[in-house]
């Protein structure tokens, strides 16, 4: 079994190790499970980037036909990785500055994800679209709902310095409803 060397855990470990050494040598203090982290995001946007450079360059026409679910887990990776990413690369922000950071994420995650299941919609089989909308329409409207009462509850933080209490209820709510959108898109599609 091959795979792309950016693939390789060992390579990234290695990777961040040089970068923790390097990063010391100006005075920097990383840690290397962040800087790992950091590099796994970095691997995976440089091979969506490729994908997407190699699919301009092919010489190969693109038809329609079963839709494509790379889209969905790019995303998913997103909402997965983006916690993680979120603690090492907000820490240093004020609580309130890192709520807002937190919510502007969810809710790309979220427009990503909708505008995605209203991309599928027209391409599918009739049955599918049924699916679609009676499994999946009502869980992103629930995330739409929960995403405005916790930007509002990120906003009041943000003015006040107070974070409210529901705050993070409502947060794992979202992240909660969005994942089981996307999971109920991944299997109706099949994937």
């Amino acid at each position: 079994m091959q795979k792309n060397l950016l693939q390789s855990k060992t390579v990234i470990s290695s990777l961040a190790g040089m970068g923790v050494l390097l990063f010391s040598l100006f005075g920097l203090d990383v840690q290397a499970g962040e800087l790992e982290k950091i590099l796994t995001l970095l691997a995976a946007v440089a091979t969506t980037v490729g994908t997407i450079y190699g699919r301009i360059k092919a010489r190969d026409k693109v038809v329609a036909g079963k839709p494509d679910k790379t889209g969905l887990g790019v995303v998913l990776l997103i909402v997965t990785l983006g916690p993680a990413l979120s603690g090492c690369a907000l820490k240093n922000l004020p609580p309130h500055e890192q709520a807002v950071a937190v919510t502007d994420e969810i809710t790309t995650a979220f427009e990503s994800v909708d505008t995605q299941y209203r991309q599928l919609l027209p391409q599918v089989e009739p049955d599918t679209r049924k699916q679609l909308k009676t499994d999946v329409a009502p869980l992103l409207n629930r995330t739409k709902t929960v995403l405005v009462l916790l930007r509002n509850a990120t906003d009041t933080w943000r003015y006040s310095r107070t974070r409210p209490g529901d705050w993070p209820v409502l947060l794992n709510k979202a992240r909660s409803l969005l994942t089981q959108a996307k999971a109920a898109m991944n299997r109706i599609l099949g994937g």
